[in-house]
């Protein structure tokens, strides 16, 4: 509805001179509507295009996914942090302190499933995630608040999600009372096992001398999954 074009949309909205030629000449349809450019890029092109952004404006928009959750901000926490560690460009270790703060600000109380307001307790992945971040921006710029804050978020980790019946890590938080069970996910997808994130972060924490049993949840961990 937004970015398709009919051939009789095309026309109604390239009515001036020259532009549906110069259309015709720089563009194919291909499928139900998307527009493929033939060769080069011509000024011809230029005018057209300002002309179809300008009648696509006025079509219905598209929703905007507006959420800013606190795993995929510290997996790119840990991306920053690694990169300025590995190429090496420790001019990125700038974006990633700056988010850092971020995130740690809105994790005074309890890790939040995303920033803003009325926000629930964050899920396992939140956790494993924020905490792998922080300890690869320690391991970049060797700031000692960074592994604090890891093992405060690590800490977290084992007080809240172990299952102590079965081992491992519970998905979920206790807090989220409306479930009427507490998963336990193996299988990664489109993102990182959450249990594998939180295995790992509580080894490395281990081996600083950081979140008492760790270690043991940690093999819990492989255990199950292996």
């Amino acid at each position: 509805r937004t970015y398709t074009w009919a051939r009789g949309e095309l026309e109604a909205a390239l009515d001036r001179p020259g532009l549906m030629e110069a259309f015709d000449a720089g563009f194919t349809r291909h499928g139900e509507g998307t527009l493929l450019r033939d060769g080069d890029w011509t000024e011809a092109l230029t005018p057209v295009l300002d002309r179809l952004e300008e009648v696509r404006s006025q079509r219905p928009q598209p929703g905007i996914d507006s959420k800013v959750l606190l795993a995929w901000n510290g997996q790119a926490l840990s991306g920053l942090a690694t990169a300025a560690a590995l190429l090496p460009a420790p001019q990125l270790l700038v974006p990633a302190r700056r988010l850092a703060e971020t995130l740690l600000a809105a994790s005074i109380d309890r890790v939040p499933r995303r920033l803003g307001p009325d926000s629930p307790e964050g899920v396992l992945a939140d956790h494993a995630h924020l905490a792998e971040g922080l300890l690869d921006l320690h391991a970049a710029d060797g700031d000692a608040r960074w592994l604090d804050e890891a093992a405060r978020i690590g800490q977290i980790l084992v007080d809240r999600f172990p299952d102590p019946e079965r081992g491992s890590l519970f998905q979920s938080p206790p807090s989220a009372s409306e479930l009427l069970s507490r998963r336990k996910d193996w299988m990664g997808g489109d993102q990182p096992e959450a249990q594998a994130v939180a295995g790992l972060v509580l080894l490395r924490l281990s081996r600083q001398g950081c979140a008492p049993r760790g270690r043991a949840i940690a093999l819990e961990v492989l255990q199950h999954a292996s």
